[in-house]
Formats: structure tokens, C-alpha cells, sequence
């Protein structure tokens, strides 16, 4: 009957989960072996197996994950992707409760090019030796922000960021630095307090889908950076340049449309540059 059912469902379960954790300990014995050979030190052994369980278990995690997502039609996989990555992205301020009629597809097509990366303790993720590119959001662990001595020595704590938590969002507008209206200082490194998962969207990844979606998305999320406050300074470094250069077309076309078919009216500002007055800022 149903309960006969139910029992031979979780001895199947309780199968497969001992034969994963065989080959994870028969994977892990062999690591073993071999560091015993070469006479590695104790603390090495057990960071080394430490890690190992740890990208073991992960990489099962993101096996399994994407079993599932396989075995669905599209629709089910959007709706899990947008389940397991949307809502990360969507909780971050510059995503968060855009006002576009586009913007649930825009988060939808974002999720699916979301990717995550696993680090050790005491792993470098971030540096502001590094140009900024992309946008982090802390899935699991704790990470520390740290201004770095310059001596060589342990840099000081400025704050610990936790799961929820992001940083480098100024990356995807064209910014180069990770610490941009945090006041964290201009040289800041991001260390990992003990094993860390970050959800990971990329510039490239960002500027390839948002080029197929109308200006207007564009044009409010810049609005949303400089509300964020970003000073005269910053503004006048034109953190959006290259992507106001890729979405310019789409721009001049959109415009053109909305002024029933006639040539936008441009106006020059004291920089020289000419400005589309009819596309909505």
C-alpha cells in the first residue's frame, strides 16, 4: 500500500545518499594517500580533506541541480532558475522592484546567466588591484572586508559581509572599483572568513542580455545609481560611458518611434556632446 511505498522510496534515498558519501570518502582516501606519501604535514592533510568534503558536497549540489533543470520542460526550468537565482538578484538594490514592464523578463534572462563559484579560508575573491566586473552575492559564508596594511601584515576589518549580502554592483554600470559609494576607502580587499559561496553575474553576461531590452531599463537603472549617491566627481567620469555607446543606437531608434516617426531633436550640453531629448531620462 502507500505506506510500503513510502518506505521503499526512502530506502532509495538512503541508498543513493550512502553510495555518494562512499565515493566521496574513497575520493578523499586517495587525496589521503598521496599527501602521506610526499610526508605533508598534519595541518596540511586536514585543510587539504577539509576542502575536499567541502567541493565534494558542492559540486553533488550543483550536479543534482542541474540534473533537475535538465529533465524539465523550459517554462519549469525558468521558473526553478528564477526560484534558485532570480531571487538573489532581485533582493539587491539596483534590480530590486524596477518599475519597467520589461523588468520581470530582464531578472528572468539575468537569472539564467548567474553562475556561482566556491572559495576556501582565508581565499582571496576581490581586489582593488583587480578592476571590478562583476556583481557578488554572497550565497553561503562570511567574507571580510579588509583594508590592506600595505606592510604585509593582517589589514584592518572594516566589515563582514554575510549571506544576502553583495558587492561590486557598480561593476555592471561601468564602474571599475569595488568599493564605490561604501565607504570603504579606495583599497579594499575581499577575503574569505571560512568556505564561501558567491552567486556571480559578469559585465559581459549583464551588457549581452540587457542589449536586447528597451533603453528605458537602462536609463532607470543608471537614475538608481546616481540616486545611490554618487558625487559630482564620479559623475563626471561617466561611469556608463561604454554602455551608453552600446545601447546609443537602440536609443536613437526608440526615440524616433516615440516622436511618431520623426528625427529625435538633439541639443548639445557644455561638454559638447549632443543628447537625445526625446528618449525618456
Amino acid at each position: 500500500g502507500i505506506f510500503a511505498t513510502l518506505v521503499s522510496g526512502l530506502q532509495e534515498v538512503g541508498a543513493e545518499m550512502n553510495e555518494k558519501n562512499r565515493e566521496k570518502k574513497a575520493h578523499v582516501q586517495k587525496v589521503v594517500k598521496f599527501l602521506r606519501s610526499k610526508d605533508c604535514p598534519a595541518w596540511v592533510e586536514q585543510e587539504v580533506t577539509a576542502w575536499l568534503r567541502f567541493k565534494f558536497d558542492h559540486d553533488r549540489q550543483s550536479s543534482e541541480r542541474d540534473d533537475v533543470l535538465e529533465s524539465l520542460p523550459p517554462q519549469l526550468q525558468l521558473s526553478m532558475v528564477m526560484h534558485l537565482n532570480g531571487r538573489l538578484i532581485n533582493n539587491t538594490w539596483i534590480f530590486g522592484d524596477l518599475e519597467h514592464w520589461e523588468s520581470g523578463r530582464l531578472l528572468q534572462e539575468l537569472a539564467l546567466v548567474t553562475h556561482f563559484e566556491i572559495f576556501n579560508t582565508e581565499d582571496l575573491i576581490a581586489s582593488h588591484e583587480i578592476n571590478c566586473t562583476r556583481l557578488c552575492i554572497v550565497e553561503d559564508g562570511l567574507i571580510s572586508v579588509e583594508e590592506p596594511s600595505g606592510d604585509g601584515s593582517e589589514g584592518r576589518v572594516l566589515t563582514v559581509l554575510k549571506k544576502g549580502d553583495w558587492f561590486g554592483e557598480y561593476g555592471l554600470l561601468g564602474s571599475t572599483s569595488w568599493s564605490l559609494n561604501r565607504g570603504w576607502g579606495d583599497k579594499v580587499e575581499f577575503w574569505a572568513k571560512d568556505k564561501v559561496e558567491i552567486a556571480v553575474l559578469d559585465k559581459n553576461d549583464f551588457i549581452d542580455v540587457l542589449k536586447h531590452f528597451p533603453v528605458e531599463i537602462y536609463q532607470e537603472l543608471k537614475r538608481r545609481a546616481n540616486y545611490q549617491g554618487t558625487t559630482p566627481a564620479q559623475v563626471e567620469e561617466r561611469l556608463f560611458d561604454k554602455m551608453d555607446k552600446a545601447t546609443a543606437k537602440w536609443g536613437a531608434m526608440t526615440a524616433k518611434l516615440l516622436a511618431g516617426g520623426h528625427e529625435p531633436r538633439q541639443e548639445r550640453d557644455p561638454d559638447g556632446e549632443c543628447h537625445d531629448k526625446s528618449v525618456i531620462r
